[in-house]
């Protein structure tokens, strides 16, 4: 029953949204091009891009709301409406944006998995991976000179500079992966696993982190495994995922510090007080510093 309520209440939002799209155009006092986020850091890359010219909205912009499991609101809703262009992140983290999108042809979308060569199934956490930035730089930079002719060479050199000021985190991997080719890792979740494979470092334990990250226990013979290359010093550090816990990474933290292997501690959506630069190399410097502990 309550699966039909919820069925009957998205259908009602969808095409409440779908006529108020299909009305055409509404006249925008501001001027400026609405950019609809669902994650904070694409929304920050999207004013960065469009500066002045755009107005820009993140619908998840709080570090304690899971994006997995965001339910959106009427609220949500209706600034879907008035936007020009919407980036989503895709790879089955924010379907509910495909649900409240209004049917009209003059609205961008701009999915972050098909960008990239993602599809359902992937690992979803696309903003690890440096190139993701990159690549919405220069689409959202192309897509804002379609709305916005006049401006369309700002919007480039925006796009530009933008990349540009990725550089150091770039150079702190290349870096690191100097050090780190081959070497084993463990994690808590996949949540950081583009970027482990940028530094070089092998994922020892990818079974066992899918468990966690689908909200299913892992196996005794997981656990077991993961154990033993704790305690037989097998692995470089564990990456943990500081947003989510249970009794059994708990006890793998525990098990860590005991054995004195080292614990980078990492976070799904980006910190209070952060941007998307200093957030990365935030957590590429913990590895930076285990690196040098061991030389």
């Amino acid at each position: 029953m309550r699966k039909k309520i919820i069925w009957l209440v998205s259908m009602l939002l969808f095409s409440t949204i779908f006529v108020a799209g299909c009305a055409g155009p509404k006249s925008k006092s501001s001027g400026k091009v609405e950019v609809i986020s669902t994650l904070n850091f694409y929304g920050e890359v999207a004013k960065k891009v469009g500066g002045n010219r755009v107005q820009v909205t993140n619908i998840i912009d709080n570090p304690a709301v899971d994006p997995h499991d965001f339910e959106p609101t009427t609220k949500t809703a209706k600034l879907m409406t008035d936007a020009d262009i919407v980036v989503e992140n895709g790879v089955g983290t924010d379907t509910w944006v495909q649900k409240i999108t209004p049917q009209k042809k003059q609205l961008k979308v701009l999915n972050m998995g098909k960008l990239t060569g993602k599809v359902d199934g992937d690992n979803p956490h696309l903003w690890y991976k440096l190139s993701t930035m990159k690549t919405l730089a220069n689409h959202l930079a192309k897509e804002l000179g379609k709305k916005d002719p006049k401006h369309q060479k700002e919007f480039t050199e925006n796009a530009k500079k933008y990349v540009e000021s990725l550089q150091p985190i770039q150079q702190k991997i290349d870096q690191i992966r100097a050090e780190s080719t081959g070497k084993k890792v463990a994690v808590t979740e996949p949540v950081y696993d583009y970027t482990l494979d940028e530094l070089g470092y092998k994922v020892s334990d990818r079974a066992f982190a899918l468990a966690i990250e689908n909200e299913t226990d892992p196996s005794p013979k997981m656990v077991e495994k993961l154990q033993k290359d704790v305690k037989q010093k097998r692995i470089e550090f564990i990456v943990n995922n500081q947003q989510t816990g249970n009794k059994v990474i708990d006890e793998l933290l525990k098990l860590a510090k005991k054995n004195d292997t080292p614990i980078v501690n990492v976070t799904e959506t980006m910190p209070k007080g952060k941007n998307y630069q200093t957030w990365m190399l935030s957590q590429l410097n913990q590895i930076s510093k285990i690196q040098e502990g061991k030389n």
